[in-house]
């Protein structure tokens, strides 16, 4: 499952919400370059560093069952607009969703490059 996630995700779009429109993230690519670290940059220019645990629970959240938590080392740009914690799936090979475990949570979409 580890392996699936290493890449460079970039963000299609953001759903969801309590108006169900979503909104408009302030960055542009997720990267896994390694088992356990991210990055999420905007353009090309690191906003947020860490790394990240996955894991496995009996409850079933938008079609999965994995979650993920983020654990930021550093932040560069105060107030970044992606979850700390949520359910993951990969909708197909190259399109990965995470979700708030919250009704009327944000979907972030990701297309792998």
């Amino acid at each position: 499952m580890e392996n699936d996630l290493q890449g460079t995700w970039k963000l299609w779009k953001v759903r969801g919400g309590y108006s169900g429109e979503g909104f408009n993230a302030n960055f542009s690519h997720l990267i896994i370059p390694t088992n356990k670290h991210f990055e999420i940059q905007q353009n090309e220019t690191l906003l947020e560093d860490g790394t990240y645990n996955i894991y496995k629970v009996d409850k079933v959240w938008a079609g999965s069952n994995w979650r993920i938590e983020f654990n930021r080392n550093i932040v560069l740009e105060p107030g970044a607009t992606f979850l700390s914690e949520g359910a993951f799936c990969f909708d197909s090979s190259d399109t990965l969703s995470f979700a708030e475990v919250a009704y009327d949570g944000f979907t972030w979409v990701f297309i792998k490059e």
